[in-house]
Parts: structure tokens; C-alpha cells; sequence
């Protein structure tokens, strides 16, 4: 006897030629919904971004909510409190650099999305540009910022290190 029991809620298959890996999955209030539901946000390294809101068990085409293909392979994804630090660095003596880029939770409680991609990292708002019935939605997604890296990128570690809960890093 087991503790544990998997069981397939949902799934989607992709066409055969998109590769994915671990770091192109998360589940979060991607567009800030009130009511707090969850959507699944899904990059591929081809450079497609795919947001899903399974309503019900099995995939339905409707639950596929945003489709873009971003022009560039995609290496991560992630979702948070990404608010730029530009204009703020300077008040409190502290400088961007190429290596690390500092970001700051604010009183802004929305989740953006961060996209890595070789040569660049951008983040995003997730926003909803129309619905058809009361259910269901379609999302644009709003450049927020981009950064130009100077060297090929292939992950990032985001989050808040150290003692100052306030400054997130990548």
C-alpha cells in the first residue's frame, strides 16, 4: 500500500517537433485574476509560449487561452513580483550590473512573467483583451522591460537572497 497516487488530471500534447524541459512549466495567477485561479503558462525551446486554464478534466481546445510564438528560443520561464528597479537604483546607492539585475516587490501584488532567452531577458504582464462569454478569456501579454545580455544565457535563478526580503534577484 502507498501513500501516494498519481492520477492524470489533464494533459495537452504537443506537435512532435517542440521540445520542452523543466524550466518551461509554471502554475501560478498568471493575469492577476481576482478570483485567483491558476492557469498553466508552457514555453518551448522553438520559442512558443502557450497559456492553458483547464476548466474541466481532459484537454478542450477552450482551454488553450494564448498562443504566441516569441521569435527566439525560449530557455526559462518564471512567474513574480518582477518590478524594475529603474529609477529607484539610484535613491538608495544601488547599480545594475551586466552580471546581476535587481528587482523590487513593491506594493505592486501582480505576477509578471520573466522570459529567458539567449541573448535577452523581458518581462511581461499577462492582461485579458476580450471575452467571449463569461468563462472564457484570451490574454495579450505587455512588455514591461528587457534586458540585452551581453553573453548566451541557458537559466536563471530568480528570487529574494539574503537578509533584504524587499530586492529580488536574477
Amino acid at each position: 500500500m502507498s501513500l501516494f497516487q498519481v492520477r492524470s488530471w489533464w494533459q495537452h500534447s504537443p506537435s512532435n517537433n517542440e521540445e520542452y524541459d523543466s524550466n518551461h512549466l509554471v502554475v501560478g495567477n498568471a493575469d492577476n485574476n481576482p478570483e485567483n485561479k491558476e492557469k498553466l503558462v508552457t514555453a518551448s525551446l522553438e520559442g512558443l509560449i502557450r497559456i492553458f486554464a483547464p476548466e474541466t478534466k481532459g484537454y478542450n481546445v477552450e482551454h488553450l487561452v494564448f498562443e504566441e510564438n516569441m521569435g527566439a528560443p525560449i530557455c526559462q520561464i518564471a512567474l513574480g513580483g518582477f518590478v524594475s528597479l529603474s529609477g529607484v537604483c539610484e535613491d538608495k546607492g544601488i547599480f545594475l550590473t551586466s552580471e546581476c539585475f535587481l528587482f523590487v516587490v513593491s506594493n505592486d501584488p501582480r505576477l509578471y512573467l520573466a522570459i529567458l532567452h539567449p541573448k535577452e531577458l523581458c518581462v511581461y504582464l499577462i492582461t485579458p483583451i476580450s471575452s467571449v462569454s463569461d468563462q472564457l478569456q484570451y490574454y495579450e501579454l505587455k512588455l514591461q522591460y528587457k534586458h540585452i545580455l551581453e553573453r548566451s544565457a541557458y537559466n536563471m535563478i530568480y528570487g529574494p537572497f539574503g537578509k533584504k526580503r524587499w530586492v529580488f534577484f536574477f
